[in-house]
């Protein structure tokens, strides 16, 4: 049974799965660009093999087996950079548009690779200190946004033959924010909540299927 994790630092959350997932770490990317470049922008991203950006040059692309699971982990930094305000002006429509693209590059990479694609659901929004990645809006806006981003995933997969696996209701608090101890630095997943998410895209899957 062969997992792939596909995404921002949030998908380093596989990490800790080593003997079950292999993880591609496309840097900071957002579920825009992912949409907006489709599949010729995956195959040209570069995967970063540590948190010192130091980057791969294989075709990652090239190592996901036919009849694998990918779970897609992207949408974080959308909320926490980009996404304040706009969702209120466009009514929402803003956040039609982005699913709707992310989840036709993703319906691509599966109709080349011949995998089966999980979308995780976006993490809790937290507030961070990262100067490169500074906060857009207050945290009450960016936890209703990514709200609003998890529950329009929900609704799209199915169409684009994907499964949604929703980890709030495992790994938040009643506040919107990552429950504590499961995670280490207060914004990404950590180790604890990495059997969490293995058993929810199972649950979601029916299973992981052997490639």
């Amino acid at each position: 049974m062969i997992l792939h994790a596909i995404g921002d630092s949030h998908c380093r959350l596989f990490w800790h799965l080593t003997d079950r997932a292999r993880v591609h770490w496309l840097g900071p990317m957002t579920a825009h660009r992912v949409g907006r470049d489709g599949l010729p922008g995956l195959r040209a991203a570069q995967e970063w093999l540590d948190v010192r950006g130091q980057l791969a040059t294989r075709d990652w692309v090239a190592t996901v087996e036919p009849g694998s699971v990918v779970a897609w982990c992207f949408g974080e930094i959308d909320v926490r950079c980009h996404l304040a305000g706009r969702v209120s002006e466009s009514g929402g429509a803003v956040l039609v548009d982005l699913v709707g693209r992310y989840l036709e590059t993703v319906a691509s990479f599966s109709d080349a690779t011949g995998a089966l694609p999980a979308i995780v659901s976006v993490t809790p929004a937290v507030d961070s200190r990262n100067p490169a990645f500074p906060c857009r809006g207050s945290l009450a806006e960016r936890r209703r946004i990514t709200g609003m981003l998890n529950t329009e995933l929900a609704r799209r997969c199915p169409e684009f033959g994907a499964a949604f696996v929703d980890l709030a209701p495992f790994v938040a608090d009643e506040a919107g924010g990552i429950r504590s101890g499961l995670t280490g630095d207060g914004l990404h997943l950590g180790p604890a909540a990495a059997p969490i998410a293995q058993r929810a895209i199972e649950t979601a899957l029916g299973g992981l299927h052997a490639a």
